[in-house]
């Protein structure tokens, strides 16, 4: 989940429109506890990954409802703005971005939308998956939060689709395929047109393009689990996770590994010799 994580921060923060790197987004999810973050830039870069982590860990105890998206819309700036012109803000905290400043009320059509999903979830008159897909592209339409829509976008996708069951998110970069497949899904929801009354709206092109997004998500993640497969006789759980590294990402230094694996580069060391 940490990796996915990073990846997740990284391809975010590039939607946004910032240069950032894997190894960027890892150097902010491994100062995140500590505070040690320097830029406005990683500050946006720490509220995403905060809030990815409070959904992985808790999206079992939350509640699909108004008041959690307005949670995570608060979280989001938590430690900065996501005002690219804010990029050498000294301090960490931005004024536009302390929690308290924030303008935390949603629109009527995303908090009636919340609410819609919530009850897909329920009673299945619609399949969870095109719920969220049609959500997301509600919500991208309606813009309540401005700049940070499309990034609260993504983060409210993930957590309806773990909520929807789909467990297997946390394990596989989805803002990485959103950034790869940006073009194609933004020309899918002009093509949508979805009025204010949400009326003779269709949904067809960008709840297929939702889904061949979340279709290439659960190829990556299997062809992931393949390459990870190791012989019978079994490994140390450390070996497990420094072998996913290096076949992820082709080449990784011990402190790069240290920090991913949360273990003494003494320790990494001693396994990689």
């Amino acid at each position: 989940r940490q990796i996915t994580i990073i990846e997740n921060v990284a391809a975010s923060m590039r939607l946004e429109g910032h240069e950032f790197s894997d190894r960027d987004a890892m150097i902010v999810v491994a100062n995140l506890s500590t505070g040690k973050l320097k830029t406005n830039r990683e500050g946006v870069a720490a509220g995403y990954a905060s809030v990815l982590d409070f959904i992985y860990k808790n999206h079992d105890y939350t509640s699909v409802s108004g008041s959690t998206v307005r949670q995570f819309q608060r979280d989001l700036l938590k430690f900065g703005s996501m005002y690219p012109g804010s990029e050498e803000t000294e301090m960490l905290v931005a004024e536009t971005g302390r929690p308290e400043a924030i303008e935390t009320d949603i629109s009527p059509v995303t908090d009636e939308a919340v609410v819609w999903v919530n009850r897909c979830f329920s009673t299945r008159i619609v399949h969870p998956l095109l719920a969220v897909a049609m959500f997301n592209a509600l919500l991208l339409s309606d813009n309540p939060f401005g700049e940070r829509t499309a990034a609260m976008s993504r983060i409210t996708s993930q957590f309806l689709l773990l909520k929807a069951g789909y467990y297997f998110i946390p394990y596989c970069s989805v803002d990485t395929l959103f950034e790869q497949n940006s073009d194609e899904y933004n020309r899918a929801l002009a093509r949508t047109q979805i009025d204010p009354e949400l009326k003779n709206v269709n949904w067809q092109p960008a709840v297929t393009s939702f889904l061949r997004i979340l279709h290439q998500h659960k190829c990556q993640l299997s062809d992931k689990l393949e390459r990870i497969k190791v012989p019978a006789g079994g490994m140390a759980d450390l070996s497990h996770q420094l072998l996913d590294l290096v076949r992820l990402k082709g080449r990784i230094t011990v402190t790069e590994a240290s920090m991913e694996t949360r273990q003494s580069p003494v320790k990494v060391r001693k396994y990689l010799d």
